[in-house]
């Protein structure tokens, strides 16, 4: 009996030691199943530029990352299987995977996300860690809802050298495959460029735009979330608005009538537009920064700073939206639109809040509005106001914007204050040129960090600060650190009960 009372209370110990560390956060698994829109991509699109550079063809870099596609997708409780694509190009002979595993729905009618795991021999960061990530998060995201689409995933090889994986792929599945696919969607090169692009549709041999509705869709979704996206500007015959059915896997679905809808952050307003220019950005030779050693986490993390997060969150919510909510043949959005009242007023922050490029905190984080800053609100909805910000459209919780001009406070300084101000200013200036100094020698560990700053600038300042307003999810927990202390205090008397018992077995023995 007593053995037995033994076990129980070691079982009991053992079931409210691993309750504390899970409530605790000490969890073993690398991420939460469930985070913010954005999080998970940018997490994998930093572990596979650390751990997978170099992804050419048929390398092992290449070979290693096809493995830990395939565990981490069979981890998430999917079921992924292999197709083997080989293409000869320009003299050289290319065979690689495609790795491919399916979300069913309600009706067999296929949505594909799709998106390409190899790279030159750069780090791979925007072209294409950044559409493996959201790939790699929608699935997770998407095991957990019911959808009316069957989602197939596909992650393909043998990209860069023409966009020959997939065109293997699909022009070897069957045409009642193709026949079910109601529009690919295609994630490629979606963290580093000026702009948020969405493109979609061909010609006909007419000349005319045909299949176009997916690219209005997603266009009209994405306005009606407030995410500052577009179609690219008309600066090429060759590509009409919204067309862009070149250099990626998209392709070759459309090669075979099949509708598809491209994500691409690039910029198009920097002279004739090619396939490599991306930014504006001066500190960028000829704008191009893929296939290059900018195609690199920290120099994005420490040139654009808190791009790469707000493009990735972005593209996450409204491809979250589109795979929930498509409506074949529709160029209407899939979601009601947030309604303002329209209003031209200048507004004062009551505290330091974040700037948001949509509204909720969802969406990435633009900048913080500091306490007393002026800015122009354009329209409110009550919970957030839509204000211009930088020369873009942004949102700002209404809770933290005021129309009453903060007081300004003059004090008056006597001759004497005024002559010890001098004097401190004069005997601080040697210590500020050390200082200056001292910065100019820690700048490029400064840069090396960046990428750490970025990912805490999403929450250095929060929403929730003022009392009136409710807790957040993550309030919640953070305000239940009792919760590991009761369970641990728990723990050790169970664990003093049982040495108790064995000491007292042993006297009587």
């Amino acid at each position: 009996m007593r053995k037995k009372m033994s076990c129980i209370w070691l079982c009991v110990v053992v079931v409210l030691l691993q309750l504390t560390l899970s409530w605790g956060g000490f969890s073993m698994t690398a991420r939460a199943d469930q985070s913010g829109y954005g999080e998970d991509a940018y997490y994998y699109m930093n572990y596979i530029q650390t751990n997978y550079p170099s992804r050419v063809v048929g390398t092992p870099n290449e070979k290693a990352m096809e493995s830990w596609l395939i565990q981490e997708v069979t981890a998430m409780g999917y079921a992924p299987y292999t197709f083997f694509t080989e293409w000869d190009q320009w003299g050289t002979h290319y065979e690689g995977d495609a790795i491919l595993f399916e979300k069913p729905g309600r009706s067999s009618r296929r949505i594909v996300v799709g998106a390409h795991y190899d790279c030159v021999d750069t780090h791979g960061a925007d072209d294409n860690a950044s559409g493996v990530g959201l790939l790699l998060e929608t699935a997770k995201r998407m095991q957990q809802v019911e959808t009316e689409y069957t989602i197939q995933f596909a992650l393909f090889s043998i990209e860069e050298p023409g966009a020959m994986g997939s065109q293997y792929y699909v022009s070897r599945e069957t045409q009642e495959y193709r026949d079910s696919v109601a529009v690919m969607i295609n994630l490629d090169t979606i963290a580093a460029g000026d702009n948020m692009y969405i493109y979609g549709g061909s010609m006909d041999e007419q000349g005319n735009l045909v299949r176009t509705w997916g690219a209005y869709q997603a266009l009209a979704t994405a306005q009606a979330l407030g995410l500052n996206m577009s179609f690219h500007p008309d600066v090429n015959e060759n590509y009409p608005v919204p067309i862009k059915n070149t250099a990626s896997d998209h392709m070759a679905y459309d090669f075979h009538n099949i509708p598809y809808i491209y994500f691409e952050a690039s910029n198009w307003n920097g002279g004739k537009f090619n396939n490599f220019y991306q930014t504006a950005d001066s500190r960028v030779p000829d704008g191009q920064m893929m296939h290059t050693w900018m195609d690199d986490l920290e120099f994005y993390n420490a040139t654009f700073p808190g791009r790469v997060q707000n493009h990735l969150t972005s593209y996450s919510i409204l491809l979250d939206a589109l795979l929930q909510n498509l409506v074949e043949g529709s160029t209407e959005s899939v979601v009601a639109p947030v309604q303002y009242t329209d209003v031209t007023e200048t507004v004062y922050a009551v505290s330091d809040v974040n700037v948001r490029s949509g509204a909720g905190t969802g969406y990435g984080v633009l900048g913080i509005l500091g306490k007393d800053t002026p800015i122009l609100r354009t329209g409110y909805n009550g919970e957030w106001s839509r204000v211009e910000y930088e020369g873009t459209t942004a949102y700002v919780a209404s809770a933290y914007l005021t129309t009453e001009e903060p007081e300004i406070t003059i004090e008056e300084t006597t001759a004497e204050e005024s002559s010890i101000e001098e004097s401190v200013t004069e005997e601080s200036s040697t210590e500020a040129l050390t200082t200056e100094e001292y910065t100019l020698e820690t700048k490029e560990s400064v840069l090396s960090t960046s990428e750490e700053k970025t990912e805490q600038t999403d929450t250095s300042i929060e929403e929730t600060a003022l009392p009136e307003q409710e807790w957040t999810e993550e309030n919640r927990h953070t305000s239940s650190w009792w919760i590991p202390a009761v369970v641990a205090g728990v723990c050790v008397a169970a664990g003093g009960g049982i040495a108790a018992g064995i000491i007292a077995r042993k006297r009587r023995r």
